[in-house]
């Protein structure tokens, strides 16, 4: 079994299952660790308050 397309596909296999354990890896990590105001769209500085930092009065 030495055929290129198996080879190839194997290692298209490969890399998806990289990619879908360093994203699940990632995510759990946010989730453990707080991180998760990257995802909220509502906390995002308006120009008026560009400058200042996320939950500081200005």
């Amino acid at each position: 079994m030495n055929s290129r397309p198996i080879v190839a596909d194997a290692a298209e296999t490969r890399l998806c299952v990289w990619l879908s354990v360093t994203t699940l890896v990632g995510l759990v990590a946010c989730a453990v660790l707080g991180w998760t105001r990257w995802r909220d769209w509502s906390s995002r500085s308006s120009p008026s308050t560009k400058g200042v930092a996320p939950g500081v009065a200005s």
